[in-house]
């Protein structure tokens, strides 16, 4: 009798595992604008930081009005 492998799923689960990554560090570093905010407007990190790292971000919401818009809307909600 032949023993059957169990497949594991190895190159299926890696894949898998680089498109949850690819759709959630996008993500991630939006978000991760807000507490970077907070974190800057109680002097823990530098205006000079939180733009280097954020650049990107400002390059396209100066380019596309809602995505500024939204820049705007957001940092305003963790700086209070």
């Amino acid at each position: 009798m032949e023993e059957k492998k169990k497949d594991r799923g190895g190159a299926g689960t890696a894949v898998l595992l680089g498109v949850i990554l690819a759709l959630l560090l996008p993500i991630a570093y939006v978000l991760g604008y807000g507490p970077g905010v907070w974190l800057t407007s109680h002097e823990y990190l530098s205006e000079d930081v939180l733009d280097t790292v954020y650049f990107p971000l400002f390059f396209l919401g100066s380019h596309i009005e809602w995505i500024g818009d939204w820049i705007i809307w957001y940092a305003s909600f963790w700086s209070a």
